[in-house]
């Protein structure tokens, strides 16, 4: 897929933080020139709930912050198929 037409605003955008569980303090998240995100997606085993919605929509979030930094951002996302053997 193409890359969704995103316009420049002026001003920055906050730094996004995370809890940190090793220390249990929230911490600014500091990504180099290109951010990596690696997020394991649903296992669509039932029907969709709002939970899964949840997910796409806290790391779109997390990948437009990103993007809003000014960083490249390779982001993959997986969806397990719980069908095959």
């Amino acid at each position: 897929w193409a890359a969704p037409n995103i316009p420049v605003l002026s001003g920055r955008g906050p730094q996004l933080r995370l809890y940190d569980s090793a220390d249990r303090q929230v911490r600014p998240v500091a990504p180099g020139p290109t951010a990596t995100m690696y997020v394991c997606g649903i296992p669509p085993y039932d029907a969709t709930h709002l939970g899964h919605a949840a997910t796409y929509l806290t790391f779109d979030l997390v990948h437009r912050l990103w993007l809003d930094g000014g960083h490249d951002v390779h982001y993959v996302q997986n969806i397990t198929d719980v069908d095959d053997p």
